[in-house]
């Protein structure tokens, strides 16, 4: 139902670098980008709980990319890149797009969209377990986050105050 994506997997030493974010981050490619024709199988043998404790610490660290003031902007990689400018593509949906919409309505619409429009419900009971919990309860999780961030800031403090009181983690 999500298939197929593209990501970047190999590049040249020297021609990619990283963006600079803490989550959802892409390799910006110097040059241009050649695609296989194959599939590649990520075969997940963990529990449910290893999943959502995973998916729990990636939600917090979202939460925060989502409120830092300093985010860096800069063009997702490629020079229709990595992806074909799937990338780019996706990063502008984000963040014109999703980010602007009312927390908790958001991930409603993300996984109505996945589910339903992308046809996600065809999966079975699988595929109500992956689009519900990856893009609904994570995504919804996060909008819990920011919340609690913004409610927290409410009261005085600064993003990095009260990421390290709430999270332990510390801002550059």
């Amino acid at each position: 139902t999500l298939y197929p994506v593209r990501n970047l997997r190999l590049w040249r030493t020297g021609q990619a670098r990283c963006e600079d974010r803490w989550m959802d981050e892409h390799m910006i490619v110097t040059g241009a980008v050649g695609h296989i024709d194959a599939d590649i199988a990520d075969i997940n043998l963990h529990s449910i709980g290893w999943w959502t404790d995973k998916h729990n610490r990636y939600a917090t660290l979202e939460a925060i990319e989502q409120l830092r003031p300093q985010r860096r902007r800069e063009p997702t990689g490629d020079s229709g890149g990595a992806s074909g400018g799937q990338a780019a593509r996706k990063r502008w949906l984000k963040d014109k797009v999703y980010a602007r919409l009312p927390l908790g309505l958001r991930p409603l619409l993300y996984f109505l969209y996945r589910y339903f429009l992308r046809l996600g419900l065809l999966d079975g009971w699988q595929g109500l377990a992956f689009h519900g919990l990856q893009g609904g309860w994570y995504r919804f999780l996060v909008d819990v986050k920011i919340a609690e961030l913004r409610r927290a800031m409410a009261a005085g403090d600064d993003l990095a105050t009260v990421v390290d009181r709430y999270y332990g983690i510390r801002l550059e």
